[in-house]
């Protein structure tokens, strides 16, 4: 749970992060690829679906380490649920 503050002082973890700069164009593989890693998950198990994905993280470059445009990149990875965790593991 975020912490709580009626006063607005206190920022959550992570809500001022970028997780994202760049042009509104470059956005779409975002987007594009979350929409498919959304269907791929409620589709998965039924007949003629859409394919489920074998990960759960996508991270997305755009650029090298000289600041130089480079074709879409992705990482992934697998997001593993924490049998502590009382939304997702089933606790």
């Amino acid at each position: 749970m975020p912490v709580k503050d009626d006063s607005g002082e206190i920022q959550a973890a992570g809500c001022g992060d970028l997780t994202f700069t760049g042009t509104s164009f470059d956005l779409q593989n975002v987007a594009l690829a979350g929409v498919r890693l959304a269907v791929s998950t409620l589709l998965a198990n039924k007949v003629g679906g859409y394919p489920d994905t074998s990960w759960d993280v996508g991270v997305l470059a755009l650029r090298n380490s000289a600041k130089e445009l480079v074709a879409p990149q992705w990482e992934t990875r697998s997001l593993n649920i924490h049998p502590a965790c009382p939304y997702c593991s089933g606790a």
